[in-house]
């Protein structure tokens, strides 16, 4: 009651204008006592709130599922109420407080997160009890987690410097709490005692707020990014099918990830133009303009999706668990950093520092910046190829499924677009004269799209304008990837084109093809969360769910420009020397090296295929740029991997590499003509001309092999065996083989493996 005469005298002393006569005297101490009114209401709210709950809890019996569900509404209601408790809204929005509870809101939001997988007891208990319950589950798990999440990520550097972010998140969860939680929770109470159940009601929360504080500023200092020690995962066979929380925790990295590349997409652009303008003004002379750098950081953060990621690690191999998380923390580490730099650079160019010290600082800054970028680039790649090396741990459930033929298909037109992608960005950052080979990209985009329909069978077809329908992102999909593959065509000509009128001609012409690439990726993780079967719901008969891997966007790219005359980046030896009279190839042939790589499901175990592709990606290291590779798989069909790529290009090869996958049977005699036509095409005059072809020997050979091996071995294309299967057995045909083709028939193991890699690689010397 005194609560509400003090709002009844504010609302006269305003409605008067009262506060023109006495400058605001009368409503300070007003609203003074208000705060002391609320807060001591707010106690004593708790107090009855407690006493209550003691009187029942000496006669409650909470046996049965009634009771089990009581309890754990009991336990998300009090979790939001101890959250609320520790802080408060702020009337003076504009001074910040620091008193957001960061820590304990992402505990709660984990508790919430375990709801899902908690029991649900909607099905034990009947009648209008079981509808109310579910109501409380599906609020708490969507609009208050959400609500959660929001505030969470919106906890960033900017926001920290006032309370108007925070008062919004403690009104919000204030306002969820007694409209929804304590709304469905009281419904639950009420139906219960009719069903003569001794349960209690609790009491809606009474917010508090404070008038005036001391502001808190935060400061970030530019401090260089943890780095931890990461490991490798494991590539052990598990011998199960993955579950869907184990698909579900490995996707949450990705999340993270992708959100953190789309929000900070404007960083590379806005370094450029402050490292553009930076030039101009240190070598054109007469008027000047200050070079600036804003920093927008009020957009949201993927805090809480960091945070969901580790959570969900639980469901992940413990072997693996630790070098996922711990290369997630190095990605937030470097995001962390980037912001500083960000904020560090903002004040440099605000204060014109660049006046006292001639863009000393301001360089050393876009140096870091060109660092971490990069870095940060590498350990997001990295990141996606180590839980792609998790999820192919698990044996593939149910291959005949629509759902995994079509998400076949999707996602290894998505890999191989994001080849074209990388050599794109390596044309545009000036780092190979080569235009981008799309021929492989074309056929598949052809293909994905004759054969939709027989891909999608048994997946149920809701139309464009529904918005879970999986025939969309399988129809858009392969138009982006035609996108992508148009452009990086014609990079050379964009580049130019916009050169004439542009200094970022390669960052812009990137931006263009990477747009649709990153589209491609958004619509591949919406068809792999459809996949999930989360949205298919009663209706017809429809195919079983497959769990499947999203995929991670892609960041632009900056390099840092130095002025002429000023200091310029370090650059840090290379191990790989390009020039034959150097290093461990000094004196050695040329290489024409085609790879026939067998990746039937028989190649799978961790001592075969995965040996082979961890060898030669570091065998790329002693590589000139004069040797050649190419990749030919394999199994049910073979495919032209890679067609033949320098080595100066090790990251397209080493990603072509780790991108393949044992699945399926064998066809090794078309691989045979595949590799060879490779060989016979770029074909090197007194250069190591060859094939190895690795396999553990489960396929067939006919007599038109051996002719075929010695026919092109007289050309002086040589055709070696890697043989992966029992060292105590003689495969004779295999060896036959090899002798026909003028090459070594090997037994490999994992002691050998790198050594035999190059003493094929220097089985010829340089005349």
């Amino acid at each position: 009651n005194t609560i509400v005469e003090k709002n009844k005298e504010l609302e006269v002393y305003i409605r008067l204008e009262d506060y023109k006569r006495d400058k605001l005297k009368e409503s300070d101490r007003n609203l003074q006592e208000q705060e002391r009114l609320y807060r001591k209401f707010n106690q004593q709210l708790k107090r009855f709130d407690q006493t209550v709950e003691n009187i029942y809890a000496k006669q409650l019996k909470r046996n049965g599922a009634i009771g089990e569900a009581y309890q754990q509404m009991t336990e998300a209601t009090v979790g939001a109420k101890r959250l609320l408790d520790l802080w408060q809204h702020n009337m003076e929005g504009g001074t910040p407080t620091q008193e957001f509870p960061f820590d304990a809101m992402v505990t709660y939001i984990n508790y919430l997160d375990s709801i899902d997988s908690a029991p649900n007891y909607s099905r034990k208990i009947k009648g209008q009890l079981s509808s109310v319950y579910a109501k409380f589950r599906s609020n708490i798990t969507s609009d208050v987690i959400k609500t959660l999440r929001y505030a969470l990520n919106k906890h960033t550097y900017l926001n920290r410097q006032e309370d108007l972010e925070s008062n919004r998140s403690y009104d919000n969860l204030n306002n969820y709490y007694n409209s929804l939680m304590i709304n469905w929770f009281n419904q639950f109470v009420l139906q219960a005692q009719k069903d003569g159940h001794a349960l209690h009601m609790k009491a809606k929360y009474s917010p508090v707020f404070r008038l005036r504080s001391q502001p808190k500023y935060y400061n970030m200092s530019i401090r260089p990014y943890q780095r931890l020690y990461v490991g490798s995962v494991s590539s052990l066979k598990q011998n199960i099918a993955v579950s869907k929380a184990t698909v579900k925790a490995l996707n949450y990295y990705l999340e993270f990830v992708n959100r953190e590349v789309k929000i900070n997409t404007h960083v590379y652009q806005k370094l450029t133009d402050y490292n553009i303008d930076m030039i101009r003004y240190i070598i054109i002379p007469g008027k000047r303009y200050d070079p600036q750098y804003r920093y927008h950081g009020k957009q949201a953060f993927p805090f809480a999706e960091f945070h969901r990621a580790l959570f969900n690690s639980k469901y992940i191999p413990k072997e693996s668990r630790d070098p996922l998380n711990n290369r997630l923390q190095i990605v937030l580490n470097i995001a962390r950093e980037r912001e500083a730099l960000e904020i560090g650079l903002e004040k440099y160019s605000e204060q014109k520092g660049h006046k006292k010290d001639d863009f000393a600082k301001g360089k050393e800054m876009l140096q870091r910046f060109d660092f971490i970028l990069k870095e940060y680039d590498k350990q997001i790649n990295a990141l996606q190829e180590d839980l792609k090396t998790v999820l192919n741990t698990y044996e593939i459930k149910d291959p005949d499924n629509n759902w995994r033929i079509s998400g076949d298909a999707l996602s290894q037109l998505t890999d191989s677009t994001r080849l074209v992608l990388h050599e794109a960005k390596l044309y545009c950052r000036r780092r190979t004269d080569s235009i981008p080979k799309t021929q492989t990209v074309r056929k598949m985009v052809r293909e994905t799209i004759v054969h939709q329909y027989e891909n999608m069978r048994g997946v149920y077809k809701l139309g464009r304008s529904h918005g879970h329908c999986p025939y969309t992102p399988y129809e858009d999909l392969p138009q982006m990837a035609k996108r992508v593959t148009d452009k990086a065509e014609i990079v050379d000509s964009l580049v130019e084109q916009r050169s004439k009128r542009s200094k970022k001609s390669g960052l812009e012409t990137y931006e263009d093809i990477l747009y649709p690439f990153n589209e491609m990726v958004d619509d591949w993780n919406k068809f792999a969360w459809l996949a999930l079967g989360e949205t298919e719901i009663g209706r017809r008969k429809i195919a079983k769910p497959v769990y499947m891997l999203y995929r991670m966007r892609q960041p632009l790219f900056y390099d840092y420009k130095s002025p002429s005359g000023g200091t310029k980046v370090k650059k840090v030896k290379k191990r790989a020397p390009l020039d034959p009279e150097n290093g461990e190839m000094k004196g050695f042939a040329y290489n024409n090296l085609v790879l026939l790589l067998d990746v039937s499901s028989s190649m799978k175990a961790p001592h075969k295929f995965p040996l082979l592709k961890k060898s030669f990606v570091e065998l790329l290291s002693i590589l000139r740029s004069r040797d050649e590779v190419a990749l030919v798989s394999y199994s049910g069909k073979a495919n032209v991997v890679l067609k033949p790529t320098s080595c100066s290009l090790r990251d397209t090869i080493a990603s072509a590499i780790n991108r393949l996958e044992a699945r399926g049977g064998t066809d090794a005699q078309k691989g045979l003509k595949l590799a060879y036509k490779s060989a016979r095409k770029n074909f090197i005059e007194n250069g190591n001309n060859r094939i190895i072809l690795a396999t553990d020997g489960q396929f067939r050979l006919t007599e038109s092999d051996f002719k075929q091996a010695q026919k092109y071995a007289e050309k002086g294309i040589r055709l070696t065996l890697f043989y992966f299967g029992d060292v105590k057995q003689e495969i004779v045909n295999l060896k036959k083989l090899t002798e026909a083709g003028k090459g070594n028939y090997v037994l490999i193991t994992q002691e050998n493996m790198m050594q035999k890699l190059k003493d094929e690689m220097k089985a010829i010397k340089m005349n």
